[in-house]
């Protein structure tokens, strides 16, 4: 859980970065990547 939790937040500051670079295909990448760990996050917690 630890790991999930911080990778999830290395991908929300890449995502940051990437607004901040105004680089589209990071923020695209690192958008669907933080969208599908928070689900995974989400279904951890509630089927725990």
């Amino acid at each position: 859980m630890v790991t999930l939790i911080t990778f999830i937040t290395g991908v929300f500051l890449w995502l940051i970065y990437g607004i901040y670079l105004q680089a589209l295909p990071i923020i695209l990448a690192n958008s669907v990547t933080l969208l599908f760990n928070l689900i995974i996050l989400w279904l951890k917690i509630k089927y725990r």
